[in-house]
């Protein structure tokens, strides 16, 4: 992916275009616009208190063409919410950038990934892949009908009832999303 540095903090205040006012012209209510990497547009505005707390309610939110990504502050200055507002754009900086033609494979891959492995769940289930009339729990010993299972699990001392080669493919389902999930 390639790397994208977000300007100083310094530049980025100094880039804040006041858009709007509160009616009386004080600075508390100024609502700003400013963009701290291409695409992308921040906004702070201040909202009435509400419910009669001492809340400020000043409030900060990320816009981007495809996504819409919100963070409330409360009891902060402007500054404090514009600082806040940063850090978390730098740290997210790859949710606020239009997706690659890559990144939207893998999510796809991924997804087909989650889909296989819940229909695997499904499809092995104590209760419909087995033709035996009583369960063993290999913990715990204890016999189950199992036309009565509702779960996979034992409803005694909460073991797993599917077998061992099922819970190691879904185990490494598991793993291979985990992965994935990390790029």
């Amino acid at each position: 992916m390639k790397e994208i540095k977000i300007p100083p903090i310094a530049q980025w205040e100094k880039e804040i275009e006041p858009v709007a006012y509160h009616e009386w012209g004080d600075d508390y209510d100024t609502v700003c616009r400013f963009s701290p990497a291409k695409g992308v547009i921040c906004k702070i505005w201040h909202e009435d208190e509400k419910y009669g707390n001492d809340t400020h309610g000043w409030q900060a939110a990320i816009e981007t063409p495809d996504d819409y990504h919100e963070i409330a502050f409360k009891e902060l200055s402007a500054n404090d919410a514009w600082r806040k507002l940063y850090d978390w754009a730098s740290k997210n900086i790859e949710l606020l950038l239009p997706k690659t033609k890559a990144r939207i494979a893998l999510e796809k891959r991924i997804a087909t990934l989650k889909e296989k492995r819940q229909q695997y769940i499904d499809k092995n289930h104590v209760a419909t892949s087995r033709t035996s009339e009583y369960i063993g729990c290999s913990c715990c010993g204890s016999k189950l009908k199992r036309e009565l299972l509702k779960s996979d699990f034992c409803p005694l001392c909460k073991a797993d009832l599917r077998s061992n080669t099922v819970q190691e493919t879904i185990q490494r389902m598991n793993t291979k999303i985990a992965e994935l999930e990390k790029r």
